[in-house]
């Protein structure tokens, strides 16, 4: 047996080493990852509440949650595209290739209409409304 045969063997099996061993670990990772950085911003936020209570009015409490959190949804919603897109490697069939593509473009819009939100919270904390007295 050569050298040169040894090798293509051997390239062959980290290759499906990797596509059947490692890619699938690395994808559940990611979807863990996801949902572990929902909870911990969900219980972050949860308790930015109560730590903020009594110093800021309610209002701008929950505008401050609503901020936190839709950043923490943000973030979670990049690691289940990186989920997505290690599992159209893993298999890129096409159906698999068209679901990618509708995720990272719903993706895309949720980030999009929560940053204008966040945006708009954050200007109306800067420019509260003057009220007549």
């Amino acid at each position: 047996m050569s050298s040169r045969t040894i090798a293509k063997g051997t390239g062959a099996g980290v290759q499906k080493f990797v596509q059947s061993t490692l890619e699938p670990w690395v994808e559940n990772i990611l979807y863990f990852g996801a949902m572990l950085v929902i909870i911990i911003g969900a219980i972050n936020t949860i308790v930015l509440r109560f730590h903020e209570e009594g110093k800021k009015q309610t209002d701008d409490i929950i505008a401050d949650m609503r901020i936190q959190f839709s950043e923490v949804i943000a973030l979670s919603l990049t690691f289940v595209l990186a989920a997505e897109v290690v599992k159209t490697i893993r298999t890129p069939t096409m159906h698999q290739v068209i679901r990618s593509s509708i995720i990272a473009l719903l993706r895309q819009f949720i980030v999009y209409f929560l940053d204008k939100d966040i945006e708009r919270l954050r200007r109306s904390q800067k420019d509260p409304p003057t009220g007549s007295v």
